[in-house]
């Protein structure tokens, strides 16, 4: 049947896979390339600098190390890196895509690439990295039991990303809807998750109050409820019109065009699709509620929709997916290009 279906496909999803997906030197290629995209806007745009909107404890100190442009660019830069390399990791380590693919590193390297306030280093791109981390735990728990253990170990990394961006505490209820998704959702994991999140603020009020600075433990809650009651759905400017446009056509592509396909894939991978699903949505409609505010919730469900992009161009055999794919990618250049060349 493998041997069949391999005959079957068409030349150009071969070549696609051949030169996307399968090649080796494609990595190296994708940073190579990135680093010239980000350059390019670093060059050709107004960089925002990394502000701190008072919305997280640990990086409104930290903050003052990247206020030069070049500094934030390049940590930037090497925080993009770091997602990608993560997610490649997390795809290998739980085999989800069960065949070798390069598309889940070089995916989220041009998503996150495109737009000039990418650049801008914030903790928002901390409270990324360890929410991926703990998807290992959440991973790791599927048709376990007794996940106390790794309810703990995820709340507690979450608890830490909100630490750089408190709005990140919204997610320890998106992962009781995951676990449930897993059927590893007991009570006991719900307090395990519960006291990981006390016992990393426990810590942090404790030296708050060594150092006097009790307001400064209240304030990020304070700001974490800042957004518009009547929040603004039109973008103020075109490009970022199509900004939004084009990762609500990515996510609706991706997730309308996979579902056929992970449905006839194994349990894990059908269940974390959907749990990617639950995610993204969530985050959409929150950057529409704290789009004035903070970028995080947009920047995470575009880590996640390089992901589910990434399942569906790995796995599909339909040319017609393949051409779609040509035509998302000369969208993204398109929208870079238009912040390239002069107005």
């Amino acid at each position: 049947m493998l041997v069949l279906e391999k005959l079957s496909i068409h030349s150009t999803v071969k070549s696609f896979r051949t030169t996307f997906v399968e090649n080796r030197f494609m990595p190296p290629i994708s940073i190579l390339g990135i680093i010239v995209m980000r350059f390019a806007l670093f060059c050709a745009t107004d960089m925002p600098r990394p502000l701190s909107r008072g919305d997280s404890h640990l990086w409104e100190p930290l903050s003052q190390f990247f206020a030069r442009s070049p500094v934030s660019a390049i940590a930037s830069t090497c925080s993009v890196l770091l997602i990608a390399l993560l997610l490649a990791l997390i795809s290998d380590r739980f085999n989800l895509l069960r065949t070798r693919s390069v598309l889940p590193f070089t995916t989220p390297l041009l998503l996150l690439s495109l737009h000039p306030s990418s650049l801008a280093m914030s903790g928002d791109y901390i409270s990324i990295i360890l929410i991926l981390l703990a998807l290992y735990p959440f991973l790791e728990s599927y048709q376990n039991p007794d996940n106390r253990l790794s309810s703990f170990q995820a709340s507690v990394l979450i608890a830490l990303a909100s630490l750089f961006q408190i709005r990140a505490l919204v997610l320890i209820p998106l992962w009781w809807s995951g676990e449930r998704l897993m059927r590893t959702l007991r009570f006991r994991a719900i307090v395990s998750s519960l006291f990981g999140v006390f016992l990393v603020y426990v810590t942090l009020f404790s030296v708050c109050c060594f150092l006097d600075d009790i307001p400064g433990f209240i304030q990020p809650f304070l700001h974490s409820f800042d957004l518009s009651l009547k929040p603004e759905i039109i973008p103020p400017s075109v490009l970022d019109a199509g900004g939004l446009l084009l990762t609500g056509l990515l996510f609706l592509s991706g997730s309308i065009l996979s579902v056929r396909i992970y449905l006839r894939d194994r349990i894990l991978a059908l269940l974390t699709m959907r749990f990617t699903i639950i995610l993204i949505i969530t985050l959409l409609l929150l950057h529409i509620l704290y789009r004035n505010e903070t970028r995080f919730f947009l920047l995470l469900s575009l880590t996640l929709i390089s992901f589910q992009n990434a399942y569906l161009y790995t796995k599909t055999t339909s040319k017609i997916h393949i051409y779609l794919a040509y035509g998302m990618v000369s969208l993204m250049l398109f929208f870079w290009l238009l912040h390239i060349l002069p107005r």
